[in-house]
């Protein structure tokens, strides 16, 4: 066994060990990237789901707005007709219930309207993003000779 390594000189073990750690090293880099690789893809997952959370509350919020708006447009029409000066409807016995009505209509139409334009341009934006999906499919995508199959 002294004649197995007698047959090394000193430099050459000592390449081999330098040769032994540097494939080591490499193995605990080539780990080390894997995991900076997980790490970003993990935070770029949990960004976009924190970006999907945050336009949900804020689809919310803008359906609460324009909630609100209808109620403030019934609200002005009713501050409007409590005020304590003579209009002339204050003596018919219908006035009332034909402005309650109308105010309700009103109202109602108001948030529909607003409603519709919202989802009027989420549709808008949403065929927008899917022009753009396409197009860059097709272009980093080749596109396949229709004999492939």
């Amino acid at each position: 066994m002294i004649d197995e390594f007698a047959r090394y000189t000193n430099e050459e073990v000592v390449a081999s060990i330098f040769e032994n750690y540097l494939c080591r090293w490499e193995e605990v880099n080539d780990g080390i990237e894997k995991l900076v690789g997980a790490i970003d893809s993990t935070r770029k997952l949990i960004e976009l789901t924190l970006d999907n959370e945050r336009n949900r509350i804020e689809r919310m919020e803008l359906y609460l707005s324009m909630g609100s708006l209808s109620f403030a447009m019934m609200s002005a029409v009713g501050g409007f007709f409590g005020m304590n000066l003579l209009s002339g409807f204050e003596d018919h016995p219908k006035k009332f219930w034909i402005v309650t009505y109308v105010t309700l209509v009103a109202s109602t139409s108001l948030w529909y309207v607003t409603w519709q334009r919202f989802h009027l341009g989420r549709q808008v934006q949403n065929q927008r993003v899917s022009g753009f999906v396409a197009s860059l499919r097709r272009a980093i995508i080749p596109q396949m000779p229709p004999t492939f199959f």
